[in-house]
C-alpha cells in the first residue's frame, strides 16, 4: 500500500522577505501556497495562488467562465504534480484545514495581502516485513 505523508505549514518570517518573497501586488488576500513533494528522491516544485475573500477562484477561458473550489483547484495542482487521484482527498483535507487555520490567525488579518504557505509532501512505500507472513 502507498502511503503520502503532508505537512502543511505557515514558513517562518525571518523578517528579510517582502510579502513571503512572492512578488505579486494585490489589493485582495491571497494565500500563496509552494508545493514540494518528494518521491524516490526526486523533488518536484509547483506554486498555486488562491483568493482568500472567497472560497472560489474563476478561471476564464474563451468559451466560459466558471468558479472552482479551493479542492479542485488544490486536486488539479496535486495531479500536475503527478500524485494518484485517490490520494487527493485526504491531502486536500490537510492543506485546506492548514490553509484556514493560518488565515484565522489574528496577525494574518491585519494589512497582510500575501500569505504564504508551504506544502511539503513525501512518499513511502509500505516495506513488506516479514510479519506480514506471520512470521516473528
Amino acid at each position: 500500500m502507498d502511503h503520502y505523508h503532508c505537512e502543511a505549514y505557515r514558513p517562518v518570517d525571518n523578517g528579510d522577505q517582502e510579502e513571503g518573497g512572492l512578488a505579486i501586488s494585490s489589493k485582495k488576500a491571497l494565500l500563496c501556497i509552494e508545493f514540494y513533494v518528494s518521491i524516490d528522491g526526486f523533488i518536484k516544485h509547483g506554486n498555486l495562488t488562491l483568493p482568500i475573500d472567497e472560497p472560489t477562484t474563476t478561471t476564464t477561458t474563451t468559451t466560459n467562465t466558471t468558479s472552482l473550489s479551493w479542492s479542485v483547484v488544490i486536486s488539479g495542482k496535486l495531479s500536475e504534480l503527478h500524485l494518484p487521484y485517490d490520494s487527493h482527498m485526504r491531502l486536500i483535507m490537510t492543506i485546506t484545514n492548514c490553509a484556514r487555520s493560518i488565515i484565522n490567525e489574528d496577525r494574518n488579518n491585519n494589512n497582510c495581502h500575501v500569505i504564504p504557505m508551504v506544502v511539503m509532501i513525501t512518499y513511502a512505500a509500505a516495506a513488506l516485513t516479514s510479519s506480514c507472513f506471520g512470521e516473528n
